[in-house]
């Protein structure tokens, strides 16, 4: 009667841990922003017609990326994967996880998002980024894809 207890609470632990691993937390959002690098001076004769001031930039002009990841929240999150390129599935740009445990100055961590410094870039009409979150029992989530289209 005693061992049936034990397996019985085994297969309930068992049941439990892989419940847990398949509740990584997913992003829900992704965006990404690009600023100027330098500022930017709009002629007065197009002033009234430009649509957004990126349009003014050249693959010669230097951005400044940064991303937020929104999350329902990052209590049991231990690190973020991200991998920013060119074009889809690329990470020609930039590659990093970036771990809670590690004292790092390119995040701000929020209760439901995360604000993470990619860098400064050579402006591209196009950037795309994957992020992936590890929770504390190290279980990915699957890949989130965001394209920007400037």
């Amino acid at each position: 009667m005693k061992l049936l207890k034990i397996l019985c609470l085994g297969i309930l632990l068992l049941f439990s841990a892989n419940k847990i691993k398949a509740q990584v937390p997913q992003p829900l959002q992704i965006q990404l922003y690009v600023q100027p690098s330098q500022t930017l001076m709009i002629p007065e004769s197009v002033s009234d017609t430009i649509l957004s001031p990126l349009s003014l930039l050249s693959s010669t002009d230097s951005v400044d990326l940064s991303a937020v990841v929104y999350l329902a929240d990052t209590v049991n999150i231990a690190s973020l994967h991200l991998n920013l390129g060119s074009s889809l599935g690329q990470d020609n740009l930039y590659a990093n996880s970036i771990s809670w445990s590690i004292i790092n100055t390119d995040y701000v961590r929020h209760s439901n998002y995360v604000r993470i410094s990619l860098g400064s870039y050579l402006y591209l009409n196009n950037y795309y980024l994957e992020v992936q979150v590890e929770d504390i029992n190290s279980n990915l989530s699957p890949l989130m894809n965001y394209e920007s289209n400037e």
